[in-house]
């Protein structure tokens, strides 16, 4: 028998549009904080971010292998999911693969702030609409064929990742961190 609780690691997501929405929010962080990616299903993405300056340290300012061999040591390699936990509701989950574990809480607290405040603002624009067609005198609002948010760049094309470790705690420490920022920012 199980304790009755329900554990769920990640970013949990209930935008108007479902799962292509969830997606566009995703893609928009990713391209926002200049992350390649590859789609590898569905609803997984596999991600490289741009190199971080500084991580690797290394002194070679001249350019040459020193310094491709210290933007590398800055790079990190992660995956992102979707999943469907119930109807409507998205966890997006970020797990690190490769590099710089503070470059990687660095940027996966980035990613999800960014796609928190995407859905949210993608709410928002949903609830305004459908306010503006409950009203008899307001305006149509002209749709796009992408979502809000989304680069007209982003797509499913991008950086190739590798296998490597999942640092489930810190993982679990920043997911319970980007759900305070989500709190503090729907109060």
């Amino acid at each position: 028998g199980g304790c009755g609780l329900r554990w769920l690691s990640g970013l949990p997501l209930r935008p108007p549009g479902g799962a292509p929405t969830a997606v566009a929010a995703v893609l928009s962080a990713l391209a926002a904080h200049g992350c390649g990616w590859k789609r590898t299903s569905l609803f997984t993405y596999r991600c490289r971010s741009a190199s971080v300056g500084g991580a690797g340290g290394g002194g070679d300012k001249g350019g040459g292998a020193g310094a491709e061999a210290a933007a590398e040591r800055g790079r990190v390699k992660f995956e992102v999911q979707l999943y469907t936990v119930a109807e409507a509701t998205y966890i997006v989950d970020v797990q690190r693969l490769q590099g710089n574990l503070g470059c990687y809480l660095d940027l996966c607290s980035a990613l999800l702030t960014h796609v928190a405040a995407a859905a949210a603002a993608m709410t928002a624009r949903a609830l305004a609409a459908a306010a503006a067609a409950a009203s008899p005198q307001a305006p149509l609002l002209p749709l796009s064929s992408a979502p809000a948010g989304v680069p007209s760049g982003a797509t499913a094309a991008g950086a190739t990742g590798s296998y490597g470790t999942h640092d489930h705690a810190h993982h679990q420490q920043h997911h319970q961190q980007a759900q305070r920022q989500q709190q503090q920012q729907q109060q």
